[in-house]
């Protein structure tokens, strides 16, 4: 087993010294962010939460069940579902509610046993 092989578990390379362009692996690596990476949903459903829970009014907060929140963070509850929140919101907010866009993408591995 290779922890079994490695004398500690950082092991500091000069990838040059292995004939490891960085420009080139950088290339790779910029080109595979732009196309093959998927958008952190996750993260783009946290920041409409935060907005909204930051920006209505408290008494219709109340209204809404943490499950409700937990349903849309998991993609179970779609955006026209919080139509009924964001009715609420005044027309600036509103306008910054739906400017809300996908910040970050993320690389879901896959192991196969």
């Amino acid at each position: 087993m290779i922890l079994e092989k490695l004398v500690s578990p950082i092991t500091i390379i000069n990838a040059s010294e292995l004939g490891f362009k960085i420009s080139d692996i950088s290339a790779k690596l910029k080109a595979a962010y732009s196309n093959e990476y998927a958008w952190d949903l996750y993260l783009h459903r946290q920041n409409k939460i935060e907005f909204l829970k930051e920006n209505l009014n408290k008494s219709l907060l109340c209204d809404v069940s943490d499950g409700f929140w937990t349903d849309f963070y998991m993609g179970e509850i779609n955006d026209d579902d919080l139509a009924f929140l964001v009715e609420n919101l005044e027309d600036k907010k509103r306008n910054h509610f739906f400017n809300i866009r996908k910040q970050r993408k993320r690389l879901i591995s896959q192991y196969i046993l």
